[in-house]
């Protein structure tokens, strides 16, 4: 970590963008399901098409030399694929770009103007791989599943 932040980067096209004032504040996967009903006798079905990620990021623009040219540099990032590696010296998520979502400014340290932002992205499609803290990393099956071992914990596979 730098200085207590674990300094997310972003990269967008041969652009990178460093978060030096930044945490990871949630990782949260979401399966999508498909559900299926009869209409000949109301059964339910479900067919699982993949894990998802959400990755939501803070930022401390008060803490930037010019915070309004650090927001609008990552502003004009929205909307758009980029790499994102949740630590600037780790492994970004394998087999996925991220689209960023939301940039959402809010008041945090002053009540002069919106100090603070949040950077929502959304996984593009299903990671083949997905880092845990500890510099460990899950091992999901080709359907976005996570594997599991006999006794039904996640396999690990370190990094």
């Amino acid at each position: 970590m730098i200085f207590g932040y674990q300094a997310p980067r972003m990269i967008h096209n041969t652009t990178t963008v460093d978060l030096d004032h930044a945490k990871v504040i949630s990782e949260e996967p979401t399966t999508d399901y498909v559900e299926n009903v009869s209409q000949i006798d109301g059964q339910r079905s479900f067919a699982n098409r993949g894990t998802s990620w959400t990755v939501k990021i803070l930022v401390y623009l008060f803490k930037y030399a010019d915070p309004l040219a650090t927001y609008q540099s990552i502003v004009a990032y929205k909307g758009l694929q980029v790499t994102l590696l949740p630590h600037r010296d780790g492994r970004e998520f394998e087999g996925t770009s991220f689209i960023l979502k939301e940039v959402t400014p809010f008041f945090m340290a002053t009540t002069d103007y919106k100090d603070g932002l949040i950077l929502e992205f959304q996984s593009a499609s299903i990671p083949s791989s997905v880092i845990l803290p500890g510099r460990s990393m899950i091992k999901l099956d080709p359907s976005g599943e996570i594997e599991r071992d006999p006794s039904g914990e996640p396999i690990l596979v370190w990094v």
